[in-house]
């Protein structure tokens, strides 16, 4: 097991709850990431956006623009995840911080 993977059944709950996002809440992965990866996206139109894993350290992500570019990217956690609510809070915290700076 690589030293910052999670435990075999905590990304197990990771990837069916990421599953669960990507299939009923894709809109708002995309607000998220166009608030989190605004600087790497530029002026390019984000079309849709994927949450793809995570490790210890963070979750990784796939962005889509209009122009078919498919970016790999990463929100990084600020110390080690051990469980599912570790993800859940970044992804959360994320969104309130998005939300925040739209108004």
């Amino acid at each position: 097991m690589s030293p910052t993977a999670l435990p075999a059944d905590v990304a197990d709950e990771v990837a069916a709850a990421f599953a669960d996002v990507n299939g009923h809440h894709g809109d708002t992965v995309a607000f998220v990431a166009r608030h989190a990866f605004a600087e790497t996206l530029g002026d390019a139109a984000l079309v849709e956006a994927e949450l793809m894993g995570a490790d210890a350290t963070g979750i990784d992500l796939t962005l889509t623009t209009a122009d078919g570019e498919r970016l790999a990217t990463r929100l990084a956690f600020g110390r080690p995840a051990t469980g599912i609510d570790d993800v859940q809070a970044l992804l959360f915290g994320t969104l309130l911080e998005a939300r925040a700076a739209a108004g």
